[in-house]
């Protein structure tokens, strides 16, 4: 697993692992839009931030805000 301050963004790949789940759910939850990307050249990364926005939404953490 990760520290907080270990990184500050994951890969697709590195946030599946993370979270324990499949590279496809990664892509399906992007496609849908609750996951978002960051765009960097051509490289996709998704930051820790909203890494944790995204799974206290999914997981239905009370407080937790699905983006607009």
């Amino acid at each position: 697993m990760y520290s907080r301050t270990d990184r500050l963004a994951f890969t697709i790949e590195e946030l599946a692992e993370a979270a324990g789940l499949g590279r496809t759910t990664i892509y399906r939850e992007v496609k849908s839009g609750r996951l978002r990307l960051t765009k960097i050249g051509k490289r996709s990364i998704i930051t820790v931030a909203e890494a944790e926005r995204w799974l206290a939404v999914v997981s239905g953490t009370p407080g937790s805000a699905a983006p607009e």
